[in-house]
């Protein structure tokens, strides 16, 4: 179960030569927010190592406000750390612990913490040596759409579903399966393109032939014989 969901900010959340959010992260953070149950979120930042936090902070925070993301972090003091707070760069397991303790809630075991960042080095060390989940941007996903049902997050707006069957183009083995699909509108168009990308990026477990080499997704018989499309536990990482 995840706890604690980390972001990373440039190039992440936000681009880094415009300083403005990629498309579907500011809904992708409402509705992370709004989950039942909300996992805790933070951001995770190396900045420039020379300032003091005190003034790296000012600078940062300006940045989080000019591109309209400030509130989802507040209070930044909690929710806001710094490799100048750490004395130390990502991936070091200073500044993913000291970015627990800023939070309150330091006890929380890397294993239910997430880390969403676009640095493949970052994500290789948080998995393989913190044995923490996480998620990389342009390679796990290219869509921030598609972040909140990764994360396991139900938003009470979308609380109400129902399962669809569905194929996947270019994907013969995952014709007529069965999604759940929010009841609301053009849901059903965003799922199947959701499936594609799991299925397209290795994601889905259960397929003959065709390991997943980072499965979020199973395919799953139901007592009827219907093949169904469920999320797994995040507990594999």
């Amino acid at each position: 179960m995840i706890k604690v969901v980390m972001f990373d900010l440039g190039q992440t959340l936000i681009d880094e030569a415009s300083r403005q959010p990629f498309p579907h992260a500011v809904e992708a953070l409402t509705a992370i927010t709004e989950a039942h149950p909300a996992p805790k979120t933070c951001l995770v930042s190396d900045f420039k190592m020379e300032l003091t936090p005190a003034k790296a902070m000012k600078e940062y925070v300006a940045i989080l406000e000019a591109a309209g993301l400030r509130s989802f972090f507040e209070p930044v003091q909690k929710r806001v750390t710094l490799s100048n707070h750490a004395g130390t760069l990502k991936p070091s397991r200073k500044i993913f612990e000291k970015a627990l303790q800023r939070l309150g809630v330091p006890a929380t075991p890397f294993k239910h913490c997430c880390f969403i960042t676009e640095n493949a080095a970052h994500i290789k060390a948080v998995r393989e040596k913190l044995h923490m989940q996480a998620f990389q941007f342009g390679v796990d996903f290219t869509d921030w759409a598609e972040v909140p049902p990764m994360l396991g997050v139900i938003s009470p707006s979308a609380s109400s579903s129902s399962w669809h069957t569905i194929s996947v183009p270019r994907h013969e083995d995952l014709k007529d399966i069965q999604v759940e699909v929010p009841d609301s509108p053009h849901a059903l168009e965003e799922v199947k393109s959701y499936v594609a990308s799991l299925a397209n990026n290795e994601q889905i477990e259960g397929r003959p032939g065709k390991p997943a080499l980072r499965a979020t997704h199973a395919l799953v018989t139901d007592p009827q014989g219907q093949r169904r499309l469920v999320r797994k536990r995040f507990s594999q990482f």
